[in-house]
């Protein structure tokens, strides 16, 4: 029971400390374009789908391959 009542102040003066401060939120401008991963997929086909998924919902989706070498792990899309 008193860990409790320690870990509960601690917590959320925690909480508390991570919300204070001013974010800044730049806006898109074609100086700053942007990309933001969606899926990380094994299979082209399926690369290639949910990006014909993404297309048909009138956002700019396209494939690219990734060759891990760090790992080892092959290919990804």
């Amino acid at each position: 029971m008193k860990i409790k009542l320690l870990f509960l102040p601690l917590l959320v003066s925690f909480i508390l400390a991570s919300c204070s401060g001013e974010r800044t939120i730049e806006k898109f401008s074609t100086e700053k374009p942007y990309t933001v991963q969606i899926s990380k997929q094994r299979s082209l086909y399926h690369a290639e789908k949910l990006a014909n998924r993404l297309n048909d919902m009138n956002l700019d989706a396209f494939v690219v391959q990734y060759e891990d070498t760090i790992e080892g792990d092959g290919s990804w899309y």
